[in-house]
């Protein structure tokens, strides 16, 4: 099990300084050993915990498959030039009154 949460840290950490949040993924790397060892340890104590994670970790290889098709899209996108973050943060600001443009930016 905290071989399991190792590799899933480790992954999530090395992904996010690939795609340009370098600070948080060097955080995640940093404590990466550490937080799999302690989720471990309170699954080692609690069986309803450990039914948790265990049930996570299992299901976690399609999250993993998920989560690098995200990786290869991201980065194509900013090769592209797109930034699709920024489109999806659009979606939840308000909109200006004095703005009237309710029309999508075109992406190229």
């Amino acid at each position: 099990m905290e071989d399991g949460f190792l590799d899933q840290f480790t992954s999530i950490g090395i992904n996010l300084t690939l795609m340009g949040a370098q600070a948080d993924g060097q955080i995640i790397l940093a404590r990466a050993q550490p937080l799999a060892h302690k989720l471990t340890n309170v699954a080692r104590q609690n069986p309803a915990v450990y039914k948790a994670l265990k049930k996570y970790l299992d299901g976690s290889v399609y999250a993993m498959l998920f989560e690098e098709i995200g990786v290869v899209g991201l980065a194509i996108c900013a090769n592209h030039g797109i930034d699709p973050f920024g489109w999806v943060k659009s979606l939840f600001k308000k909109k200006d009154a004095a703005d009237g443009n309710d029309q999508l930016s075109a992406v190229a």
